[in-house]
């Protein structure tokens, strides 16, 4: 079987115009041989072959050229982004395998918890660690060539300032198990949440200082407790309200620490809102506030859904009498067009309690991390505010930076 001119021709075209991108030109390439094997497979002539094979030749180079392009900028994008960071060496199978650490969070060393990762640069073999010691603690560890190694232990993972240190049997991917050791040293990049950026700027009880980055907000603690207590299957272990000022606007600020009856895994976060409170309310407890301010909503959209359903029932109850039951045939036109604009009245009222009530609702950012508390001294460390309103108040737009809060409690 021969193959016609016109399709080597295509097969001349498909070589000649195929576009190489960097994520995957050998893989291009590849593909257009296997196209072009088949092709000899079916009848194409060996000059046709072999014209289209050196052509594929000449674009697999410049394919290998274009991922070793790829891959040293993606190397030198990984380096820059993590300079100064810690290194990791792990030794799985008699292989060593050197990692840079990405991220080293440790969000309460006495216990254990921590959570390291660290990856090999683009262009090695993708390996990838990591380290937990929060709970019961586990370690991860996967390669590219030799697949994911992984380990979960009651053991509770102790750092050495900025150091750990581990070795022990893994459990492969296989089904097999094998020995490894890692050697990890975090640097620039530990996040050691128990740690204060400095002293508590204010020594009065009750004055609670609020850090954005280089922003600095005052606040009074009209709420503030290190006592133990249970509230439902929760134990609360601290908590705070306190109300100020947030970019010029006021604002309250609820910090709570707790965690359920059976559990030692602790519930840490602040919530930021925009409002203000009663005198009553600057005094509750955060549990209590929240329960408040969801009953009072909860409360008057009820009471306002109830009037307004009750009032379009009436509407609809005086339409029937006015055009009887059945509706006469004649008069079915004019009875669509009254049902009509008495049911754009009700969604415009129901659209209104619901504004209302959301108009009522404060708007928030939360900020999840650790609670370190020293006698009545309470001290926050935190990830970035997330809000969630929609639209953003303007208090809420640039929320970039790490909040930190300090508070001592007192009578």
């Amino acid at each position: 079987m021969k193959i016609a001119p016109g399709f080597v021709a295509l097969c001349l075209l498909m070589a000649i115009t195929v576009q190489l991108e960097p994520a995957n030109a050998v893989e291009q390439v590849d593909q257009v041989q296997e196209a072009l094997d088949m092709m000899k497979a079916q009848g194409l002539d060996e000059e046709s072959y072999k014209q289209v094979e050196g052509m594929l030749k000449g674009m697999e180079a410049k394919g290998k050229q274009m991922e070793a392009a790829k891959t040293q900028k993606e190397r030198e994008e990984f380096e820059r982004a993590n300079a100064g960071h810690g290194t990791a060496r792990v030794t799985v199978e008699g292989k060593l395998y050197e990692l840079t650490v990405t991220s080293c969070d440790i969000t309460n060393r006495s216990a254990g918890q921590f959570i390291i990762r660290a990856s090999q640069p683009p262009g090695m073999d993708d390996g990838q660690l990591w380290v937990n010691g929060e709970g019961e603690g586990s370690i991860q560890f996967s390669v590219a060539t030799a697949g994911l190694y992984e380990r979960a232990s009651t053991q509770t993972y102790q750092m050495n300032d900025s150091s750990l240190e581990w070795q022990g049997l893994m459990s492969t991917d296989r089904g097999t198990k094998a020995e490894l050791s890692l050697s990890a040293k975090c640097g620039t990049e530990m996040k050691d949440y128990g740690l204060a950026s400095k002293s508590n700027p204010r020594s009065d009880a009750n004055s609670l200082t609020f850090e954005l980055g280089d922003e600095s907000f005052s606040f009074h603690a009209g709420h503030c407790s290190t006592e133990k207590y249970r509230n439902g299957n929760l134990i609360v272990v601290a908590e705070v309200t306190a109300t100020g000022s947030f970019r010029g606007r006021p604002a309250i600020i609820l910090l709570s620490k707790s965690h359920p009856v059976d559990s030692t895994s602790h519930f840490e976060h602040l919530d930021l809102l925009l409002g203000e409170l009663s005198h009553e309310q600057q005094t509750m407890a955060p549990i209590e506030l929240s329960q408040t301010m969801r009953d009072t909503t909860g409360t008057i959209e009820r009471v306002e859904t109830a009037a307004a359903m009750e009032k379009y029932t009436d509407q609809l109850d005086a339409l029937q009498k006015e055009f009887g039951d059945p509706i006469p045939p004649d008069r079915v036109e004019e009875w669509s067009k009254a049902f009509t604009r008495l049911s754009e009245v009700q969604n415009k009222e129901m659209d209104r309690i619901r504004e209302r009530i959301k108009s009522m609702r404060y708007a928030q950012a939360r900020s999840n991390g650790p609670i370190t508390i020293n006698g009545q001294d309470v001290y926050f460390a935190g990830t970035k505010l997330r809000a969630n309103d929609t639209p953003l108040p303007p208090e809420f737009r640039e929320l970039d930076a790490e909040p930190e809060l300090w508070v001592t409690c007192g009578d």
